[in-house]
């Protein structure tokens, strides 16, 4: 029933983060206590310490995450990555503090923002051109290797970003996250 409906393909090229501090961790194990440590510039210690004890499968009390001032990142650092994981399963393993930094030239590649997207947005419009319904359709790269991050900017960033801006009665978003290498 809208006067007017517009179509309009999206492409949105890969691009990278090229955060000023690349991602870097430090972990130990204490074996006498059990407790995991990771220094790790990150933006979310107390969400990091609950997701890296859940996938440790220890209790939270078990895992302390210390960070210092970390700048922006636009949300890449908020959360833990596999690596971060790894060092402290070696940690324990070999039982010696392990260091891991990310190079340039890794993070390019593995780091959750360096994603593509194609997307297709309808909008439709009444006789006095005031919004009547927004329709996103398309699919977004999450990368090779999963991680909690990836999925924010083609699923819930879509619908959050879609929708925030003009008042529209009703809104369609049916994103696709698909593993690519």
């Amino acid at each position: 029933s809208a006067a007017h409906v517009t179509r309009l393909p999206i492409v949105s090229n890969r691009v990278i983060v090229a955060a000023m501090e690349p991602r870097s961790s430090l972990a130990s194990y204490d074996g006498e206590t059990g407790r995991y440590t990771l220094r790790h510039a990150c933006q979310g210690a107390w969400g990091s310490r609950n997701q890296v004890a859940h996938m440790l499968g220890v209790e939270p009390e078990k895992v302390r995450i210390l960070t210092g001032n970390v700048g922006g990142s636009f949300g890449m650092k908020a959360h833990p990555m596999s690596e971060d994981l790894c060092v402290l399963h070696a940690a324990r393993e070999i039982g010696r503090p392990v260091k891991w930094t990310d190079l340039r030239s890794e993070s390019f590649v593995s780091d959750t923002h360096g994603r593509d997207h194609e997307m297709t947005i309808e909008l439709a419009l009444d006789a006095e051109a005031r919004f009547t319904a927004i329709r996103l359709t398309g699919y977004g790269n999450v990368g090779a290797y999963m991680c909690q991050g990836a999925v924010f900017p083609p699923a819930i960033n879509q619908m959050k970003n879609t929708s925030s801006v003009y008042a529209t009665p009703l809104l369609e978003v049916n994103t696709k996250c698909v593993l690519t290498t």
